[in-house]
Parts: structure tokens; C-alpha cells; sequence
């Protein structure tokens, strides 16, 4: 073999190409690269478990104020309802005692009361009081 030779043959060999190569054919870069992206990827899996369990927190959170919220509601229509319904037994108590005794006048201001009652929606003051909670969405309240 001439030194033409050698010099062609030692050019294109393995060694010289791994030699002008350097760290591109090192044999355990694949091996650094896959631990690499299997860490990436538990790093990920973990952050990606943390805020899905962040996301159910908040969801049993969000649920709770809603029931919370409900419960409230219904407790103050029912306070509403029971209320006007003392006091339209009361005002029907007077207006059968004045339909009785045939004072008009008072016949005349009882079925007034009763039309305002009748009038005055208790669900307009659930309005109120959802705006109330909404505002103050960490403060206890009490009816």
C-alpha cells in the first residue's frame, strides 16, 4: 500500500471519521439523550398530575360555594314566603273582622295592603342577596 494509500484509506476510516466527528458518534449519546427526554417527561407527567389535582380542588371548591350559595337562597325565599304568609293571615284576620262589621273604609285599606304584598316579588330581593354573596365571597352570612 502506497502512501497515497494510507492516506486515502486512514481519511475515510471509522477511527478518522469518528476522530473529526468527536462527540457527534459518542456511543452513549443516545442513551443521555432517551434518560434525558424519560426525566422530561416524569417532570412533565408530575406537573401535569399536580394541576390536574389543582383543577379538582378548585371544582369541589366552586361546587361547594354554589350549594353554599343555594342553600342560602332557598332559606331566604322560605323566611320570605313564611313571612308574607303571617302577614296575609294577619291582614285576612282584619279584613274578615271589618267585612264583618262593614267598615269599608278599612275593607278598602286592607285589600290595598294585600295588592301591595301581592305585588312586591320576593324573588327580586334574591337579586340583592346573590349580588351580596358575590361581592363578599369569603365573608360568612347570616339571614
Amino acid at each position: 500500500m502506497d502512501l497515497k494509500n494510507k492516506r486515502f484509506f486512514a481519511k475515510y476510516t471509522g477511527k478518522a471519521l469518528a476522530q473529526k466527528a468527536g462527540a457527534a458518534l459518542d456511543p452513549t449519546a443516545p442513551i443521555r439523550e432517551i434518560t434525558e427526554k424519560f426525566f422530561d417527561y416524569l417532570d412533565t407527567r408530575e406537573r401535569e398530575r399536580t394541576r390536574r389535582e389543582e383543577i379538582r380542588f378548585e371544582e369541589r371548591k366552586a361546587i361547594a360555594r354554589i350549594q353554599s350559595e343555594r342553600d342560602i337562597i332557598i332559606e331566604a325565599l322560605d323566611r320570605s314566603f313564611e313571612e308574607r304568609a303571617k302577614i296575609f293571615d294577619g291582614l285576612l284576620v282584619f279584613l274578615d273582622e271589618a267585612l264583618s262589621k262593614d267598615n269599608n273604609e278599612a275593607v278598602t285599606k286592607l285589600t290595598d295592603a294585600l295588592t301591595e304584598i301581592v305585588k312586591d316579588n320576593p324573588f327580586a330581593n334574591i337579586k340583592d342577596l346573590r349580588s351580596h354573596i358575590e361581592d363578599r365571597p369569603e365573608e360568612p352570612f347570616d339571614l
